[in-house]
């Protein structure tokens, strides 16, 4: 069940862009200048704490809970930040939670919403908002669990 996190955090990056993108053509000239903003940030990840909670019944079941937490990582390894993962059971026969995470940096938050398949280690996620520098952040985040990174692709906001 350790698998867990990977799949999850890369959940948590489906594809809002085609929205937003939608969203800003039809908005004023202010928002839509806002949201002209984009960067991509990619960022290591490195596993720090997991915790599971099995509600009853006992066994896997829908409403047993997950708690994650990692180090987000520089390019050049140093640690920057960090990943707070929590994700809620939904579907135990076919293995899917509802996952969120904040993603915690220098200059704000990131917040990522996804469903999850437990299996998969590569996730896409919404960037659903954020905190400082990521206040009008919109977009998608993956998480590519083989190489341990996450890539946010961010509209609205600058890196």
């Amino acid at each position: 069940m350790r698998r867990l996190v990977t799949p999850i955090a890369v959940l948590l990056c489906a594809g809002v862009t085609a929205a937003v993108t939608v969203a800003a053509s039809s908005a004023g000239p202010a928002q839509a200048a806002r949201a002209a903003r984009s960067c991509t940030m990619i960022l290591g990840q490195k596993d720090e704490g997991f915790t599971r909670i099995d509600n009853p019944p006992k066994g896997e079941s829908a409403g047993d809970l997950f708690a994650i937490t990692e180090k987000l990582l520089s390019t050049s390894g140093r640690q920057i930040g960090r990943g707070d993962i929590s994700a809620v059971e939904t579907d135990p026969r076919a293995h899917i939670a509802e996952v969120t995470a904040t993603f915690s940096l220098p200059h704000g938050q990131i917040d990522i919403q996804a469903a999850q398949h437990f299996h998969r280690t590569s996730l896409t996620a919404a960037i659903i908002g954020g905190t400082g520098a990521y206040s009008n952040a919109r977009g998608s985040a993956s998480l590519n669990g083989k190489t341990s990174r996450y890539v946010f692709h961010l509209i609205g906001t600058g890196c």
